[in-house]
């Protein structure tokens, strides 16, 4: 018995057998237009890559240029770096200026800070201190003031303030006092 080698097809096409083989491709009619589409491409490359080099060259400056020519473009370009050079030095003046105005504004607000501190240790200190004394009687004692009776009792009814100084012919800031002292 002799081995067989097993044979790979190479490429199969729907309705073709392993050991059919395939006809080379027709010369269709794209085949025997693309050396004119790559010629064509190629040449429009060339092309756009030499109006760029022209584009650029005319943007430097030629070599043919007069000398005039050439000293007004080096007159435009360092005008054009004088005001970069001026417009910077602007930037960073008002950047030093943006500098010293935020550290005095700090330094402000650490010394505000340290005011409040100062107080808040004061308010403290006092809190801490004895109790304060209660309000002598004649202060407490409402029944002997009828004006603030009734102030309270109008109050207690839901008048605002300015009604009650109204109804009592009595001005509006006596009014209020003796309803603030009330609530404390």
């Amino acid at each position: 018995m002799t081995p067989t080698t097993p044979t790979t097809p190479t490429s199969l096409t729907p309705g073709t057998a392993a050991g059919d083989s395939m006809p080379p491709p027709e010369p269709g009619p794209l085949r025997s237009m693309l050396p004119g589409i790559l010629m064509t491409a190629g040449i429009l490359l060339l092309v756009i890559i030499l109006m760029r080099k022209q584009k650029n060259r005319v943007r430097r400056g030629s070599p043919d240029d007069t000398p005039t020519e050439r000293l007004a473009d080096l007159r435009q370009t360092a005008a054009g770096r004088d005001t970069l050079h001026t417009v910077m030095a602007d930037v960073e003046e008002l950047a030093q200026r943006l500098a010293a105005q935020l550290d005095n504004k700090a330094a402000r607000i650490e010394k505000l800070i340290a005011d409040a501190d100062d107080r808040l240790a004061r308010l403290e200190q006092a809190a801490a201190g004895p109790a304060p004394e209660p309000a002598p009687p004649h202060l407490t004692n409402h029944s002997e003031d009828p004006t603030r009776a009734r102030i309270y009792e109008l109050a207690d009814k839901g008048l605002s303030s300015i009604d009650i100084a109204r109804r009592l012919d009595q001005p509006t800031g006596h009014v209020e006092l003796i309803l603030s002292l009330r609530s404390a």
